[in-house]
């Protein structure tokens, strides 16, 4: 980072780095003049305007859409790293060299770091990194693209200095920039200015006075008649504030003769559709008009599908017959890429004083010399796009770039043998998810390309408009997955599996019927129950259980989660053999606490911290590492799971997540349950029996941590759960931070009960019920 040195002279300013004995920067503010602080900042004016560093009143934050863009380009991440911010500079100003991209993220990293010491959350530090970058980027463009240079680029700040503008212009300042701030007190007479830092010199001025409210170097300038001359140690200059009227007629001239290009053929874009859009595309030139410089081209959004069914194999099939009618195919899947830094410092670009200039400039990276015709109508196409829009120089430029990019990206692979009438096919298969990507549709419809944008989702946005644009929407709507590209993708269906599909429609579409495993999503939610009918709804399957419902792809499952406190009338013997009788094959029974203890083995506690990264759970990162054992559950259940395993982390029920590594057990738990519930949940269909967990403690052993977080996980899965505690002791609750169990108090409290052998109890009593169901005893 540049060093700062002491100013002994307002003419040091225009010193050279190598003319200064420390080879630092100048960094002072000036509170008053006289008329020769106004001559010297006339003079400074003019230097600091060369590469856009004048700034009155203040820096306008970011907007919406600048933040946007912002998010678009670099993401919305944010690490308190130099690597992390030099990498995101990268990206966002990638015309600056790696020299100044060092210089900047040091510097930036240096405020932060300042921030961060004085006591700013990381939350904070974000919000001023995107600001900062934001006006680099929208502001300070052409004066960073300055930096390192031997004659310092110069910034001028008047007006009454935010913290946040203070911190910026520092910035700037460790990064190689000269900087004045003119001080326009708020009121008459005062300074307002605090210091953001201790090196930032005040320049005294000897009887001078407070600038006044209104004060502007520029109306200054502007109010005088006659070129302004300053006499500094350099060779006398003059200066005058406007581009003088030949040099603007010059480079009017040129623009003109750049921007007006001439092509040999008219866009019939659409006009000639008829029938079949798909049958359409197959069609020749000759097929498609009689007009021979006209360009026949296809301009198509699809949204929908014709067949469900059959969509995925009609979409292979139609790209397999243009490529065997030797037109080519470019499809690009879901977003277009943004351009890798290697592409955009291909392209040629300068300083500019207007938007024409621009583009006149611009426009001659379009170079595609095998077929001059091509050449012109996409430079034609560029020029007439971009003239109409109004927006900023630098954001036009940007967009500019951006354009330039995919244009030597796409079009090389479009026109392979360089012929006008190929026609070839640029797939964007997804809606429009930018502007720049409508952008480059739009340009790229002014050429002989046939243009499809493939939306088989009804849901999806896109946000292309165009006049010229032909929409196709179809009633049925389709996940839009991946384009098919081979044959071995696609599962051709019989008639006979069409017409089970249909009468699975008629069958299980609203008729309380359904198929194995039709839903692969539940909701499980806590059913409100007296004692009473804890035994009845207990062997009951979801779909017979009251507010049952099914949710397109989801269903509600109505789930037990309960607590039993006492016995009820004191009955022992009543009461084990009621227990007994809610055992199945479906009954995971824990019958003493601790049911898991702290130090059991469990292969994951060791990986559950990298499991996690900012409270997110890393699923991808959990199936591919070798520790993970539920590769043999299906896929969908293994999904299920891991969201309900996201809610239990999100819900912070279980005390101490977040806050004191508690996560991290949840997380071991969760990923470690005993094979039996394993198999209970693999067999899990969310319309039918439902998988059951006991709990009985008859002491005061105490349940573990991770027997309250197994309770939980299971209920939120949509296990029945349900707690016997004849004692009424707390049993797994006391871990929750809200109730959990709704608590049923069934009669006195009986200590020191032993737990029969209830698995033989509830065998006997099976054979006893199929025995009376034989002989129609009751």
């Amino acid at each position: 980072m540049f060093v700062r040195e002491k100013l002994n002279s307002l003419n040091d300013y225009f010193s050279s780095y190598q003319q200064r004995s420390g080879k630092g920067v100048y960094f002072c503010r000036i509170v008053s003049y006289n008329p020769e602080v106004e001559e010297f900042l006339m003079h400074y004016f003019e230097e600091a305007r060369k590469c856009n560093g004048y700034i009155s009143g203040k820096i306008n934050n970011p907007d919406e859409r600048q933040l946007a863009f912002f998010e678009e380009i670099v993401g919305t991440d944010f690490v308190m790293d130099k690597a992390f911010i030099s990498n995101s500079i990268k990206k966002w100003l990638p015309r600056i060299s790696a020299i100044q991209n060092k210089d900047i993220s040091e510097a930036l990293f240096a405020v932060l770091d300042g921030m961060m010491k004085n006591g700013k959350n990381l939350n904070m530090l974000k919000n001023a990194y995107m600001k900062y970058m934001c006006w680099f980027y929208y502001k300070f463009e052409q004066t960073i693209s300055n930096l390192g240079k031997n004659e310092p680029p110069k910034i001028l700040y008047e007006g009454s200095i935010s913290d946040y503008e203070i911190k910026a212009l520092d910035i700037l300042s460790k990064s190689g920039c000269d900087i004045m701030i003119v001080e326009i007190p708020i009121s008459a007479n005062k300074s307002n200015y605090k210091p953001y830092s201790s090196d930032v010199q005040l320049v005294s001025i000897s009887g001078g006075k407070f600038f006044p409210a209104e004060y502007s170097l520029a109306k200054q300038i502007n109010n005088r008649k006659n070129t302004v001359k300053i006499q500094t140690q350099r060779p006398q200059k003059t200066y005058s504030p406007n581009i003088q009227p030949e040099a603007k007629q010059q480079i009017g001239s040129i623009e003109d003769h750049k921007i007006m290009i001439e092509t040999n053929y008219v866009m019939a874009t659409n006009i000639w559709l008829s029938g079949d859009i798909w049958e359409n595309s197959y069609k020749i030139q000759s097929d498609r008009g009689t007009e021979k410089t006209y360009i026949y081209n296809m301009f198509v959004r699809i949204r929908g599908v014709e067949d469900k069914e059959q969509y995925m194999k009609n979409l292979l099939k139609w790209k397999m017959k243009l490529e065997g009618l030797s037109r080519n195919v470019v499809i690009v899947e879901k977003k277009m890429p943004m351009p890798e830094v290697s592409e955009v410092n291909s392209i040629k670009r300068g300083t500019y004083s207007s938007p024409r200039q621009m583009l006149a400039f611009m426009v001659e990276n379009i170079n595609f010399p095998k077929c001059g015709e091509l050449e012109k109508l996409l430079r034609k196409s560029f020029l007439e796009l971009f003239l109409n829009i109004n927006e900023p120089l630098n954001i036009l430029t940007n967009k500019a770039v951006c354009l330039l990019c995919w244009i030597k990206r796409y079009v090389p692979k479009l026109f392979v043998s360089w012929k006008i009438y190929e026609y070839p096919v640029f797939v964007l298969y997804g809606g429009c998810t930018s502007e720049n990507e409508a952008l480059f549709l739009k340009m790229l419809s002014k050429t002989p390309v046939d243009i499809f944008v493939i939306c088989p989702d009804l849901n999806m946005q896109c946000v292309l408009e165009d006049k010229f644009l032909f929409d196709k929407v179809y009633d049925e709507s389709a996940p839009l997955g991946e384009f098919p590209k081979s044959v071995d993708e696609i599962s051709f269906k019989t008639a006979a599996y069409n017409a089970e599909r249909d009468l699975d429609t008629l069958m299980y579409n609203g008729t309380g019927l359904y198929r194995n495993r039709q839903f692969k999503r539940a909701i499980p939610v806590k059913i409100q129950t007296t004692y009473e009918e804890i035994g009845i709804l207990w062997p009951q399957e979801a779909k017979y259980r009251p507010d049952f419902e099914t949710l397109d792809d989801k269903v509600i499952v109505p789930v037990i989660c309960s607590k039993v406190s006492g016995v009820p009338n004191g009955d022992r013997d009543k009461y084990w053999t009621y227990i007994a009788g809610l055992i199945d094959d479906e009954t995971t029974v824990i019958k003493k606490a601790p049911f898991i203890k702290h130090n059991s083995p469990n292969p994951i506690k060791m990986h559950s911290a990298s499991f996690l990264k900012n409270g997110v759970l890393q699923i991808e990162k959990i199936k591919l590492h070798p520790v993970y054992k539920y590769g043999f559950i299906r896929e969908d259940m293994q999904d299920y799971m891991f969201d309900k395993l996201t809610k239990l982390l999100d819900s912070k029920l279980i005390k101490g997540t977040f806050e004191n590594g508690t996560e991290y057990t949840i997380v071991s738990v969760a990923l470690n349950l005993d094979m039996n519930i394993l198999r209970a949940v693999q067999k899990f269909d969310f319309t039918k029996e439902i998988p059951k967990l006991l709990i009985i403690n008859t002491t005061e052993a105490l349940f573990s941590l991770e027997d309250s977080i197994l309770a939980a996980y299971l209920s939120m899965l949509g296990f029945d759960i349900l707690m016997f505690a004849p004692t009424g002791y707390q049993g797994v609750e006391r871990f929750y931070n809200k109730p959990f169990f709704v608590e049923h108090q069934a009669g006195e409290y009986i200590y020191d009960m032993e737990v029969p052998d209830l698995e033989k109890t509830s065998d006997s009593m099976n054979k006893l019920g199929f025995i009376n169901k034989i002989f129609k005893r009751r």
